[in-house]
C-alpha cells in the first residue's frame, strides 16, 4: 500500500487521518543543476574602478584634466582630449557590462583584467599624451 492510500484507507475506517512516516520529507533534495554563479562584489567594484578615476582627477588635479581636454588638437572640432576620454570610459562601461553579466568566475575575472588596467590607465596618461601632441604640433 502507497502513503496515499494508506491515509485514504485510514480515514475511510472513521479514524482521523494519520500520515505515514515515510510520507514527510525531513530533508530537501538538491536541484540537478547548480545555482548560476553570481559576480562577486569584489569583481563589481573592481569593474567600477575607472569610473572614479576621472572624478579623482577633477578633484585633485583639475588643472591637468583642464588642459588635457583643452582644444587645440581636434577631431571634427571636438577636443582630442574629450574623445580620447569618451572612448576610454565606453572601453570601461564595455568591461563593467561583461564582468556583471559573466556567468563564472573565469569570465569575469578576464574582463576585469582585459578591460579596466587598461582604461585605468589610459584615462590617467591620456590628458597627458594630449598635451604633448599640443606642445609638439
Amino acid at each position: 500500500m502507497s502513503g496515499r492510500s494508506a491515509v485514504r484507507h485510514m480515514a475511510s475506517a472513521g479514524e482521523p487521518p494519520v500520515v505515514p512516516k515515510m510520507a514527510v520529507r525531513k530533508h530537501v533534495q538538491p536541484s540537478a543543476t547548480p545555482p548560476a554563479w553570481r559576480p562577486r562584489r569584489m569583481h563589481r567594484a573592481l569593474s567600477l574602478t575607472p569610473f572614479a578615476v576621472p572624478v579623482a582627477e577633477y578633484l585633485f588635479a583639475g588643472t591637468y584634466l583642464a588642459r588635457g581636454m583643452g582644444s587645440p588638437p581636434d577631431i571634427v572640432g571636438i577636443p582630442l582630449g574629450v574623445v580620447v576620454q569618451t572612448m576610454l570610459l565606453a572601453w570601461a562601461t564595455l568591461g563593467a557590462v561583461l564582468v556583471w553579466r559573466a556567468r563564472s568566475m573565469p569570465w569575469a575575472t578576464w574582463a576585469l583584467l582585459i578591460f579596466a588596467p587598461l582604461a585605468i590607465v589610459g584615462l590617467v596618461f591620456a590628458p597627458a599624451v594630449v598635451m604633448l601632441m599640443a606642445n609638439i604640433g
